[in-house]
């Protein structure tokens, strides 16, 4: 008997996940309790997770963590060839009064851009592009930003400074 074959899946340049140095400095922070963009690959470790198979836009996260009971901070490393939905929901949920990070191309030409400023309390442009898990594409095409939304903007700046432009908003 034959054993059977392992699927290989090819991921794709948005199925790149996010370094393991940056989310360590992020749960300095506090615990990560939402990833609504996770992927099969993602070691975000989230309290609660939502991948391909589940729509990270269709529920507000508020409304997600309010009703798993869960606490900390939202992640949002977004599909970097669609980002602006999940920015529209990502200011939503600060505007709700969430902490969250959320890393993306820096691209300040862009309406999803523009959405993320209107809501961060502080941000950091990468000096260098990131080497980002997995993939064909491991290091960015494109240099990144990190905008954080939350009541800590002062410790933030402090974390992400030796990496990049740091600043509060």
């Amino acid at each position: 008997m034959n054993a059977p074959h392992a699927i290989h899946v090819e991921r794709r340049s948005d199925d790149l996940c996010t370094p393991a140095w940056i989310l360590d400095l992020v749960r300095v922070m506090g615990p990560i309790a939402l990833d609504p963009c996770a992927n099969r690959w993602s070691t975000v470790g989230a309290l609660v997770e939502l991948d391909e198979r589940a729509d990270g836009l269709a529920t507000p996260w508020d409304f997600l963590l309010r009703t798993r009971g869960a606490h900390g901070s939202i992640w949002v490393n977004p599909p970097y060839s669609r980002p602006s939905p999940w920015c529209d929901a990502a200011r939503d949920a600060a505007r709700a009064g969430r902490q969250l990070f959320v890393l993306s191309k820096l691209d300040p030409s862009t309406r999803w851009s523009a959405t993320l400023r209107e809501v961060a309390r502080a941000r950091v442009d990468f000096y260098a592009r990131i080497s980002f898990d997995g993939g064909a594409h491991k290091t960015g095409m494109f240099a990144s930003t990190l905008v954080y939304c939350g009541e800590y903007p002062r410790e933030f700046v402090d974390l992400f400074s030796p990496f990049g432009d740091a600043r509060g908003v």
